[in-house]
C-alpha cells in the first residue's frame, strides 16, 4: 500500500506513508488515497494481481482537527464444502445425515487493511442465514443452534469454524438449513478506528445427493407428468434437426441450490438411440435442481419387429443424474433405477405382402375359393410332389409305381396310401 497526495491533476506519493497513516493538521484540506496492490496467493502465480485506489474521505479533502486511517475493506469470500453421501439420505431416520466438520478460515485474508494484524472479527447475526435465526455468543464465540438436529459454532478470534449435524437434521434445503443447504455468515473487520462498511461471507455448502427425476410431456413442464411414452417405429428417420424427435422433459430433483456445483448435473441415458440435452426453458422459479430433454436421436432406428420378438415392444431406458459433487441417483440403498419406458408402436406400411399369384411364382386357388393356396399341379397336397395313385390300385402296382419314379425323385414319400384288400382278391 502506498498513500498518495493529489498534486494539480497528478497524484503524489507520501514519503514512507506505505502501511497506516495517520493525518495530522498538515492534512487537512488535503485530498489523499491508498494505492492498494493485491498479489496473488497461489504459489504458481505469484505477482501483483491488482492495483486499486482506495480515496480517503469518501475523496473529500480532509477536514481539520482531524486524525484517520484506512477502513478494513472485504477483498473475498471462503467457502467451505462438504457431503452427505451416506446411502441413508433421504430415509425416514435420516440415518446418512451425519456430517461432522472442522475448518480454520483465514479471516485475514479476506479483508484488506494496511496492517491486518491488528484487526479483530465479528458476525453480523442480522445477514447471516442458515441454522435459524438466532444465536448464542460468548465473548467472539457465536453459537448458531438448530435443536433438534444441529449446531456451528464459529470462534470470531481465530476463525475457527466448527459444525455438527446429526439425524433429526434433514437437509432439505429450507430456510433453516440456509436456502439450498447453504449456511453463510456474514463477517465484518474492525482496526480499532473503523469497522469495514461492508462484510466477507463465509459460506458452508453441504451437498446431498439428488432425490430423484420426473418426467413431463410437454418441453416447458405445463403438460401431464409420465412415465412413458408411445412411439411409432422408424420416427427416427423422420427427427428434425440435431435436436431429434422430442419424448420428454427431464426434471431432476435436487435439495441443493444450482447457484453452486452441488445443484448443477450431468444426465445419462443407458441407450444409445437416445440422447439427453440441456432445456433452456424448464419450468419458471425452480432454482433447486435442473431440467433436460430427452430425445431420440436423429436417424435412430427403431424396429416395432425386432423390439417384439419377445413380445413386448417396450424400451427401457434408466436414466442417472450426477451433481457437480460426484454424488448420484438413486441415492437410497437398494433403490431401483429410474427409468422411462418407450413403447414401440407398428407402421403397417412395412409390413410383408399377402401373398398372391403375383408375388409367388406358380401359386393358384385349387378349391374355387379365391384363395391361392397350392403351387402348380394336379395333385390335392400343397407340396408340389406326383400324384397319389388311382383308388384300388394293387399293392404291386404301387411298388412298381414306386420304382419306376426313384430315378426321377419325383415320389412323394409322404404321400398317405390306404390299400383296401376285399375278400376274395388274391394278393401274389
Amino acid at each position: 500500500m502506498q498513500w498518495q497526495v493529489k498534486r494539480g491533476e497528478d497524484w503524489v506519493d507520501i514519503p514512507g506513508a506505505t502501511g497506516s497513516l495517520t493525518l495530522t493538521q498538515a492534512n487537512a484540506g488535503q485530498i489523499i488515497r491508498a494505492l492498494v496492490s493485491f498479489h496473488s496467493q497461489d504459489d504458481d502465480n505469484p505477482g501483483i494481481t491488482a492495483v486499486i485506489p482506495f480515496p480517503a474521505n469518501g475523496g473529500e479533502a480532509i477536514p481539520g482537527d482531524t486524525e484517520d486511517s484506512a477502513t478494513p475493506v472485504p477483498v473475498e469470500d471462503y467457502v467451505i464444502e462438504a457431503s452427505v453421501g451416506a446411502p441413508g439420505h433421504g430415509l425416514t431416520n435420516m440415518a446418512g445425515n451425519n456430517l461432522s466438520i472442522t475448518e480454520m478460515v483465514p479471516l485475514a485474508s479476506l479483508f484488506q487493511d494496511p496492517d491486518s494484524a491488528r484487526l479483530t472479527f465479528a458476525v453480523d447475526e442480522n445477514t447471516s442465514v442458515g441454522l435459524g435465526g438466532n444465536s448464542i455468543v460468548t465473548g467472539t464465540t457465536y453459537v448458531f443452534n438448530d435443536s433438534p438436529g444441529g449446531v456451528l459454532v464459529f470462534e470470531a478470534s481465530t476463525g475457527k469454524l466448527t459444525f455438527v449435524s446429526d439425524v433429526y437434521r434433514g437437509h432439505d434445503g429450507d430456510t433453516t438449513d440456509g436456502l439450498g443447504n447453504e449456511i453463510t455468515l456474514e463477517i465484518t473487520a474492525s482496526d480499532g478506528a473503523n469497522t469495514s462498511s461492508s462484510t466477507a461471507e463465509v459460506n458452508l455448502r453441504i451437498n446431498v445427493a439428488p432425490t430423484g427425476i420426473t418426467f413431463n410431456e410437454s418441453a416447458d413442464g405445463q403438460g401431464s407428468d409420465i412415465t412413458g411414452i408411445s412411439v411409432e417405429e422408424h420416427v427416427g428417420f423422420e427427427a428434425p434437426g440435431p435436436d431429434g424427435q422430442f419424448l420428454a422433459l427431464v426434471d431432476v430433483q435436487d435439495q441443493n441450490s444450482d447457484r453452486n456445483k452441488f445443484g448443477t448435473h450431468e444426465v445419462t441415458v443407458s441407450d444409445d438411440r437416445f440422447m439427453i440435452t440441456a432445456n433452456e426453458i424448464g419450468p419458471a422459479g425452480d432454482d433447486k435442481g435442473s431440467t433436460w430433454l430427452l430425445s431420440l436421436k436423429p436417424g435412430a432406428t427403431l424396429d416395432y419387429e425386432a423390439e417384439n420378438a419377445d413380445g413386448d415392444p417396450t424400451i427401457v431406458l434408466v436414466l442417472t443424474a450426477t451433481d457437480g459433487g460426484g454424488l448420484s441417483t438413486p441415492v437410497r440403498p437398494f433403490s431401483l433405477p429410474i427409468t422411462f419406458t418407450v413403447t414401440v408402436t407398428n407402421d403397417a406400411s412395412d409390413d410383408p405382402e399377402a401373398p398372391t399369384p403375383n408375388n409367388v411364382p406358380g401359386l393358384k386357388d385349387n378349391d374355387g375359393d379365391a384363395n391361392n393356396d397350392v403351387l402348380d399341379g394336379d395333385d390335392d397336397d400343397t407340396d408340389g410332389g406326383t400324384q397319389p395313385p388311382p383308388p384300388g390300385m394293387s399293392l404291386g402296382g404301387i411298388i412298381e409305381n414306386f420304382v419306376d419314379n426313384m430315378d426321377n425323385f419325383e415320389q412323394d414319400l409322404l404321400e398317405d396310401f390306404m390299400l383296401v384288400i376285399d375278400d376274395g382278391l388274391d394278393v401274389a
